[in-house]
């Protein structure tokens, strides 16, 4: 495959929590239009396929990977098989769930990954999973596979191993271009806030991938509300997402908003 010298340009975001805010303010996207050769969106865009809809017209293409509240008010297996059925209708929008793509040039490779639950040992792993079906809303408000129990710590866990490996796989065949990773969980510990560092339920947001990471050149993750960029490796890490918003009944316009991450940049983007 040929490959191109120019850099490509990766518009990013994450967590824009869309179905709490179209509602009041429908043409409301969380992200601005910017001179981008593709947009990624790593997960919690909005509830169930919405997302589709929501970025269907949008200037470049897309590339989308579910999060968390992708899937509230049903099963994993349920949401995925409409994403299935619906995503043709959609050619501008690429949902990586998991999957692969190439755009410009460059590799994508995707999944929400979920978590391990292991990031403070294998010792706590056990009280850690406990505690988050206690305090996280994943487990009260997504289904199990039947559509009836609530969807467990053991069945989050058993999905992270099993894309975990999906994507050691893919990452080991050869690519001649850039390799971007995109999940909604996060890859590593350092995307746990020092606000957090010691509380349980932070096991539920980040795995330490171990040596997955240092094999692509980019990984753009979600789900922590905290922006992040660093580098394991030879791999840079970043986040950018939203967050919940604040005064939605008492705002008139988006600008009035009151953002859950400060550090949120609608027009982020970086050159790979």
């Amino acid at each position: 495959m040929p490959v191109s010298n120019a850099q490509v340009r990766i518009q990013f975001a994450s967590d824009l929590h869309l179905e709490y805010l179209e509602p009041r303010f429908p043409h409301f996207r969380g992200v601005e239009p910017a001179d981008a050769d593709v947009l990624v969106l790593a997960g919690d865009v909005a509830t169930g396929t919405r997302a589709l809809d929501l970025f269907a017209d949008w200037p470049c293409p897309v590339v989308f990977v579910p999060g968390n509240h992708e899937f509230y008010g049903a099963s994993v297996p349920a949401v995925l098989a409409e994403f299935a059925q619906r995503a043709v209708d959609f050619p501008n929008v690429t949902v990586l769930a998991p999957g692969v793509c190439e755009l410009a040039c460059v590799r994508f490779i995707g999944c929400t990954l979920w978590t391990d639950y292991g990031v403070f040992g294998e010792a706590a792993r056990v009280v850690a999973m406990r505690t988050c079906e206690h305090y996280i809303t994943d487990h009260h408000t997504i289904t199990g596979d039947d559509g009836q129990a609530p969807f467990s710590a053991d069945q989050a866990r058993a999905l992270h191993l099993a894309q975990r490996h999906w994507l050691t796989c893919r990452l080991a065949e050869p690519f001649v271009g850039k390799t971007v990773v995109i999940t909604h969980h996060a890859p590593h510990p350092r995307s746990i806030h020092p606000r957090f560092a010691s509380d349980l339920t932070s096991a539920a947001f980040a795995s330490d991938l171990g040596n997955c990471l240092g094999r692509a050149d980019l990984h753009i993750h979600g789900h922590t509300h905290d922006s992040f960029d660093y580098q394991i490796g030879r791999t840079r890490i970043v986040a950018n997402p939203m967050g919940y918003c604040r005064g939605i009944k008492s705002a008139t316009s988006p600008a009035q908003l009151q953002r859950e991450n400060p550090h949120f940049d609608s027009r982020l983007m970086l050159a790979l």
